[in-house]
């Protein structure tokens, strides 16, 4: 008898298991896009408004920034678990695929083998129960066919003692009956072992390669369906980074602008301007996580402001402005490091990024 190895790896069928696992991400993938189109879609269309100031679109930047931090992290977390939990759920039907083949190999070797033992929680219960009825059923023919095949050799050979030691006698005759006897015995065990003829006529016939390709989807359509994914994500990816970098300007203007309101309500009320942000309770930091910047310019003798492309001061009151992604700034809008700083400008006449003053 031939002993079934246990298995020692996890990916037991890559091809079945990848199959199962490409399916389900297919699924989800398919999901997460409708969803984050519905979410994000309003927004970024929002955000192409003409009117960065307006509050619908500071409302529309602040929104999609939070739904940017805080809807992929548990989309990417759920796709992991999806996928671990499909090769886990997989493993328990691919195992005992592997033990049915391996079944399948020593019959074909022309060993009955032992019967199959799967894991608690291995799907295919049924199908294993069924496989070792089969296994015993050829077990019991096996024993059966292997007894009459020794009692047909141990009758031949005593036939031919008695046929070679003297002419035919009633011992012979017996013995020659005997023979016949184990080969109609040996024939009845044989008989309980038939074949199942199929034909294309036969409704009922077990076409396993007509059927097969007709369940779910080959592991071809299932690449092309990932390289069309691949493909749209490709072109909506810098879509989606273009509206990021676009709505974490308008918040940055939209916190321009705050802070102006609340310096120039406390200069109504001191009648002075704060030295820092801080002093006027308007220590923030913009959407890429650096301070904004803060020069005092009324009433202050020697402070640097900063220059337009004219190198004319932008501001004769204050500056203020954030230094942009790059987190890099100069004192003129000339400067390249300059370019992407989202500034005021004209005593709060221009909020915007500093390419476009």
């Amino acid at each position: 008898m031939q002993l079934i190895l246990r298995r020692r790896t996890f990916v037991v069928n890559r091809k079945l298991q990848f199959g199962i696992l490409l399916t389900s991400l297919s699924y989800v993938l398919l999901l997460v896009v409708v969803v984050s189109t519905t979410l994000f879609a309003p927004l970024v269309l929002q955000l192409n408004s003409p009117d960065r100031n307006s509050t619908e679109t500071s409302d529309a930047a602040i929104r999609l920034l939070y739904l940017h931090d805080t809807y992929w992290p548990p989309v990417l977390l759920t796709l992991v678990a999806i996928a671990l939990h499909s090769v886990a759920t997989s493993h328990r039907i691919a195992g005992p695929l592997y033990r049915f083949r391996r079944v399948c190999e020593a019959m074909t070797a022309g060993v009955v083998p032992r019967p199959v033992t799967l894991r608690k929680g291995d799907q295919l219960q049924a199908e294993m129960a069924a496989v070792n009825a089969m296994l015993e059923t050829w077990r019991t023919l096996s024993a059966g066919a292997q007894r009459d095949a020794a009692a047909l050799q141990e009758t031949v050979a005593r036939y031919h003692e008695l046929a070679t030691a003297a002419p035919a006698t009633a011992a012979a005759d017996a013995a020659w009956a005997d023979v016949n006897r184990a080969v109609q015995q040996l024939r009845g065990s044989l008989g309980r072992i038939t074949r199942e003829e199929t034909s294309a006529a036969d409704p009922g016939a077990i076409r396993s390669g007509a059927t097969s390709h007709r369940v779910g989807f080959t592991l071809v359509e299932l690449l092309i369906v990932l390289a069309l994914t691949g493909t749209l994500s490709a072109i909506a990816l810098p879509m989606y980074s273009r509206a990021i970098q676009k709505a974490r300007v308008t918040r940055a203007i939209g916190d321009l602008k705050n802070i102006s309101l609340t310096i120039t309500l406390r200069h109504s009320q001191r009648g002075n301007y704060p030295d820092t942000l801080a002093a006027a309770g308007c220590d923030m930091r913009d959407p890429w996580g650096q301070p904004y910047e803060y020069v005092k310019l009324a009433g202050v003798m020697g402070a640097k402001a900063r220059k337009d492309k004219n190198l004319h001061p932008l501001n004769t009151d204050y500056d203020l402005w954030s230094i942009g992604p790059d987190g890099k700034t100069a004192i003129p809008l000339t400067a390249n490091a300059s370019r992407d700083d989202v500034i005021r400008a004209s005593n709060g006449g221009f909020l915007g990024l500093a390419a476009d003053y």
